[in-house]
């Protein structure tokens, strides 16, 4: 997909602005505050809708009121090039598609386009800026494993929430060896009343046979509970489908007039088309017909004798009457704008403080021209460019030094923690005792052996005292013969056990095997926080090079600007805004001093101009004419003679006309033949009456369409079984009265077992001596029901959790590899191959491994390669969807934490997923606009001149 032009209407600070962009790369440029984030959003919200008003987005609405919304056109592979325009409406807007091909339509339409995706699934893939990436480094291991796990597969984050609330849930209810969740609580509270129950049944014999009988009587309720429900369903079923049945009676009906129908295609609007033809065309045979009787009347009137030459030259001198009066007003016009003008100048001399005529003519004799003005702003603007770029390179120091301090301060707290050389001595001394250790052990073992009598009697003691207990059921003795075999090992354990804890190795193994391992791994930590450290001075010397080089540069464009100055005798320390002013007055100064000169000439120049035109008069009217009469006796003449020519041309003109409209009518009438046979040519007719009879069918096909889609839409919340049913409305009355009669027939049957449980349950009762064992019964009932819900809850929250492990491991299985080892090529290419893969651990966590074969942990990574993680894994997941989803890709300054190398290689990165995606990237810093030499740049700043847009 790809976005051709942006045209806006009314969104925030744009109003009436056109951008066309290019397959590739377009950067949007410009400072703070010129409208980038603006675009970014105008491009979001005409997609995805305008955000409501009771929502924290931003609306964007114009700030000068006016039309609100505006087009993207952009061009898809399956529906080609489409106008998408949205404006102020709905709560989202009011949305309208055009198709290349002549079709429209709404937020349908546009979510085929957009393939189903919303704004939140868009701008988790295809859109990110450097906010989202600047709290990566406040995130914790856990967390940063989640966000990237998030950026390599859509929807595993919701997914994950959702089963850590079930897990919750499934601890609060049942533990399998816990004791306070819920259902273990109403486990072991059962087991104490089932008990309790049991003894009160022992005691009672006449009870057995009431209580057998109404657990029969329970499992027959059961059964016809169950029963009962079927029927009860069927009878819902079956009620629905008669309420139904007209809808499903008129969609048969409806199908088959449709497929009886001829003509299913007819021109649009086609009957009052004709009509219009028709209309025009009765019209148009009526104006020839006045045509031809108007043309053989004025064939009797040109004929009168007429003076051409005379009447041109009064013509030709009235023409220019109004050039007379300019001439005498200009006259009086130029006395007063030369007076005038000699004081402005001599107001003007002294606001820019030159008195003397000399300064004056050399002030004026400066040279101002275009080119030299250039030269100047050329000078200025490399002086403030130079400044600017000096001030950015600082703020660049700036950020290295506190990278560098940041990296010193975790290096001395590394080296203040750094084991001491006793626990080194301890280390060394341990790895050489633990070999002469080992070989002590095994000669301790052999003398164990000696010991082994000791032990064969204690266990010959217990197993003689264990046969007493369970034979003889002696427990007196037994336990006396236990305690004596218990006491015998412990008193030759303890012994082996005081003399290892005596000997000359009692170091513990597991702690030092510990402390081992905690060395190495301070080693490594220290290694790669020097490596980081080395990085960062290697990049803050070229960025003092490059400072000094600035500094140099700013110094020549200072020298620059001070000799061109020197020419115009003006020296000293400005602000850029005065040389500005400057340089205007003194173009003003020359612009007034040769507007005098000219307003001189130009009086002369009138004068003789009125002399000669007072000789013509003479010659043409023969009357001596003065300043003052001229225009009066020329009128005079003018008149006579118009009123001669008038009747002569009027005749002839519309002579001329009416043939002119006479072959336009012609060729009107053709063509409106032509549109009548095309009208019938779109309808597949030949006659008129069977055109009409093709636009009523093609009403009847539209209405015909239009109810079958009501009905599709009301019968769609139906179940598929119950349109399928295919009975007739005798039919599913029938079949709903009898199972309203076996529903009736099983409720009477479940009241009469109901009336005999309860007799026996009352029978049960009088049975007991006190009201304790109803109790327990009561209670007994209250817990099984409270444990089966609580059990029924506990297993659908189970079963939930079961499927989204299932989802989630699948989505794993089977998009996440291929995503990360995407992700891994990326990755190397943006560190410079220092880094070659990225994966999970066994733990679920995110890992990366270097180029050296060392593994390292996301939180051990610097910011800015936490961010190439991000940006590789989300890179990787779009290049993963381009054939399903290949939008552009919206980027706003998300680099700006990345050294000169590493913004190389994403420049490079970019230019790969140009293959596949439109890039939109959005900056402020200046440097970026040289990065793409095949890149569109739009000044933001510029766009406001742009103007004259139309909807669609």
């Amino acid at each position: 997909m790809r976005i051709r032009r942006l045209a806006i209407y009314g969104f925030g600070q744009h109003e009436e602005i056109n951008i066309k962009l290019q397959e590739g790369i377009n950067v949007f440029y410009g400072m703070n505050e010129a409208g980038k984030t603006t675009i970014q959003q105008f491009i979001l919200q005409i997609l995805f809708g305008f955000p409501q008003k009771n929502q924290q987005l931003p609306r964007y609405e114009p700030k000068k009121g006016g039309k609100y919304g505006g087009q993207i056109v952009l061009e898809d592979e399956e529906f080609g090039v489409c106008t998408i325009e949205r404006i102020r409406g709905k709560a989202g807007g009011e949305v309208t598609v055009h198709l290349e091909n002549g079709e429209s339509g709404d937020d349908e339409l546009l979510s085929k386009i957009l393939h189903n995706y919303n704004r939140q699934s868009f701008e988790a893939i295809f859109a990110f800026s450097v906010h989202p990436l600047q709290h990566i480094e406040k995130l914790s291991e856990e967390e940063l494993s989640r966000v990237l796990l998030a950026s390599g597969t859509t929807g595993i984050d919701q997914l994950s929430a959702l089963e850590q609330k079930h897990d919750k849930i499934q601890k609060e209810l049942f533990k399998k060896s816990g004791k306070l969740p819920i259902i273990n609580k109403q486990i072991n509270e059962i087991a104490a009343q089932e008990a309790a129950l049991k003894e009160y049944k022992r005691t009672l014999e006449e009870y057995e046979p009431a209580i057998e009988r109404i657990d029969i009587l329970e499992n027959k309720l059961a059964q016809l509970e169950n029963d009962e429900e079927r029927h009860r369903q069927k009878i819902q079923e079956l009620t629905k489908y008669k309420q139904i049945y007209p809808l499903l009676k008129r969609r048969k009906k409806a199908q088959e007039e449709l497929s009886s129908i001829r003509y299913t295609t007819f021109p649009v609007k086609g009957i009052s088309r004709l009509e219009q033809l028709e209309e025009r065309h009765l019209a148009n045979e009526a104006s020839i017909g006045s045509i031809r009787k108007e043309l053989n009347r004025l064939e009797d009137v040109l004929q009168k004798e007429w003076d051409e030459d005379h009447f041109l030259k009064v013509q030709e001198l009235l023409n220019r009457d109004s050039e007379w009066r300019e001439w005498q007003a200009q006259i009086r016009q130029l006395n007063r704008e030369i007076e005038k003008q000699r004081q402005s100048m001599d107001e003007q001399f002294q606001l820019v403080g030159v008195i003397q005529k000399d300064e004056q003519r050399s002030l004026l004799e400066a040279e101002v021209s275009i080119q030299q003005e250039n030269q100047f702003y050329h000078h200025l603007k490399e002086l403030k460019h130079h400044e600017d770029q000096l001030d950015m390179q600082q703020n660049i120091l700036d950020q290295i030094q506190k990278e560098i301090q940041s990296l010193s301060y975790k290096l001395d707290e590394a080296y203040q923690n750094a084991p001491t050389e006793q626990e080194h001595t301890r280390l060394k001394r341990w790895q050489e005792e633990r070999s002469s250790q080992s070989q002590q052990e095994n000669r301790q073992s052999i003398k164990g052996g000696k010991q082994q009598p000791a032990k064969l009697l204690a266990f010959g003691l217990a197993v003689v005292s264990l046969a007493v207990v369970f034979i003889f059921n002696r427990t007196e003795l037994g336990f006396i013969g236990l305690v004596a075999a218990i006491f015998i090992y412990i008193a030759f354990d303890r012994k082996k056990t005081t003399q290892r804890q005596n000997g000359p190795y009692a170091a513990n193994d597991a702690e030092m095997r510990e402390f081992e391992g905690h060395i190495l791994q301070y080693d490594q930590r220290v290694l790669f926080i020097e490596q980081q450290l080395e990085d960062k001075e290697k990049d803050q010397k070229a960025a003092l090079q490059e400072f000094n080089d600035l500094t140099i540069k700013m110094n020549e464009s200072k020298s620059k600007l001070t000799e061109f100055l020197r020419a115009y005798r003006i020296g000293g320390q400005f602000q850029y805004e005065l040389y500005n002013e400057l340089f205007r007055l003194i173009r003003q100064l020359q612009q007034a001093n040769k507007q005098l000169e000219m307003n001189v000439e130009q009086l002369q120049k009138l004068e003789r101009l009125s002399a000669d035109r007072l000789q013509e008069g003479y010659e043409i009217f023969g009357i001596a004419c003065t300043a003052e009469n001229f225009a009066a006796v020329l009128n005079s003449a003018h008149q006579q003679l118009m009123q001669q020519k008038n009747t002569y041309e009027n005749a002839n003109a519309t002579k001329q006309q009416l043939l002119s409209k006479w072959d336009e009518l012609t060729l009107l009438q053709q063509s409106y033949m032509d549109e009548m046979k095309k009208l019938y040519a779109e309808a597949g007719v030949d006659t008129k009456e069977e055109f009409y009879k093709a636009g009523e069918q093609s009403v009847l096909n539209a209405n015909l369409t239009t109810e079958l889609s009501q009905i599709n839409d009301q019968l769609s919340s139906y179940d598929t079984d119950l349109l399928d049913l295919d009975l007739s409305d005798e039919e599913a009355t029938a079949r709903l009265n009898d199972e309203m009669e076996h529903e009736k027939n099983v409720r009477e049957e479940k009241n009469a077992l109901l009336k005999e449980r309860a007799e026996l349950i009352a029978k049960t009762q009088h049975l007991l001596e006190d009201d304790q064992y109803r109790n327990q019964i009561q209670l007994f009932e209250q817990q099984k029901a409270k444990l089966n819900q609580e059990a029924k809850d506990w297993i659908v929250s189970k079963l939930i959790s079961h499927a989204i492990a299932q989802t989630v491991t699948s989505l794993k299985d089977k998009k996440l590899p291929a995503v990360l080892e995407e992700a891994s090529r990326f990755f190397g290419l943006l560190t410079n191959g220092r880094y070659d893969s990225l994966y999970i651990n066994s733990d679920g966590y995110f890992e990366t491994g270097a180029a050296d074969g060392l593994h390292y942990s996301m939180s051990e990574l610097s910011q800015a390669t936490k961010e190439q993680a991000y940006i590789a894994l989300r890179f990787a997941l779009a290049k993963s969807l381009k054939n399903s989803a290949s939008f552009p890709l919206v980027m706003d300054d998300p680099f700006v934490h990345f050294d000169t190398l590493r913004i190389q290689n994403m420049v490079q990165l970019i230019e790969r997923m140009m293959n596949g995606h439109q890039i939109l990237y959005f900056t402020c810093h200046e440097r970026m606009l040289d990065k793409w030499s095949n890149a569109k740049i739009i000044h933001v700043e510029e766009l406001k001149n742009e103007r004259g847009l139309t909807s669609v």
